[in-house]
């Protein structure tokens, strides 16, 4: 996590940068990727560029639908939406020459400058690179007319994610949908390079068998893996306790503890 200090009156305070903006986590991705990954495997070419508020929603709705899910709807759009303009906290310019220091300059050191400096913080970001700012967020070009790139940190932001659209939105950037299968990409695991294939018949005759993996698992496309273990334990949470997925709270129910450090093959 990523904190601010700000200096006012001899006082250091600390904020949760994660309070303007959540960053996107595991627990999150493995709340609703599988969600999506299942809608967008059909729905690649109808996936817009640059979608809008309402088409974003409706995307997510659907998804969720598809998922058994469809409750989940309202508690995502209202948890993951950016929290009042700063400027409903404090008047414009208030705090002029008050310094800050910003440690990193990822996605929430970014966003609490931007933020904060609407009221007069005079803000000094400390990021140790000096190539590329956005922390994770780093898309490497491979050449100078920036046609061949890929991405070395996060790869994909979810549609429902209000707080980053919002910053999207704001500075009009735009998007690209999600290629969910490739089949001209590669997967490299343990010296063995296969193609990825739609139906995953590359990695289940030749990557499998580099791990000791039970017959249940052998039989099972790697995808279904991955959603099997997430749709499970999903499923058999009530809404209330799924939420606590996109939430900061001082403690968690006790369901939500209990699959917090599972790995993937716990879980299975």
């Amino acid at each position: 996590m990523t904190f601010s200090s700000v200096f006012k009156h001899g006082r250091c305070i600390q904020i949760l940068s994660d309070s303007i903006i959540i960053l996107y986590n595991l627990f999150y991705e493995a709340l609703f990727m599988d969600a999506s990954a299942k809608f967008n495997e059909k729905m690649q070419s109808a996936d817009p560029k640059n979608p809008t508020d309402s088409q974003r929603h409706d995307m997510l709705y659907k998804s969720l639908v598809k998922a058994g899910r469809a409750e989940d709807y309202q508690n995502i759009i209202n948890l993951l939406s950016p929290l009042p303009d700063i400027i409903r906290y404090a008047s414009s310019g208030e705090f002029k020459n008050v310094k800050v220091g910003i440690i990193g300059g990822g996605l929430s050191g970014m966003a609490a400058a931007f933020e904060l400096r609407k009221l007069g913080f005079d803000i000094t970001v400390f990021e140790p690179t000096t190539t590329h700012m956005g922390g994770r967020i780093y898309t490497y070009y491979f050449n100078d007319n920036k046609t061949l790139y890929g991405e070395l940190g996060a790869m994909r932001f979810p549609v429902s994610h209000e707080t980053v659209w919002h910053y999207i939105d704001l500075f009009k950037l735009d998007t690209e949908p999600l290629l969910q299968s490739d089949p001209e990409t590669f997967f490299y695991i343990r010296g063995i390079r296969v193609k990825n294939d739609s139906e995953g018949k590359n990695i289940f005759h030749k990557i499998y068998p580099q791990f000791e993996l039970t017959v249940q698992e052998m039989n099972t496309p790697w995808p279904a893996l991955l959603g099997k273990v997430n749709s499970y334990y999903l499923s058999t949470m009530p809404p209330d306790i799924r939420k606590q997925f996109l939430m900061i709270l001082p403690a968690y129910d006790h369901r939500y503890q209990s699959i917090e450090n599972l790995s993937s093959r716990q879980a299975l």
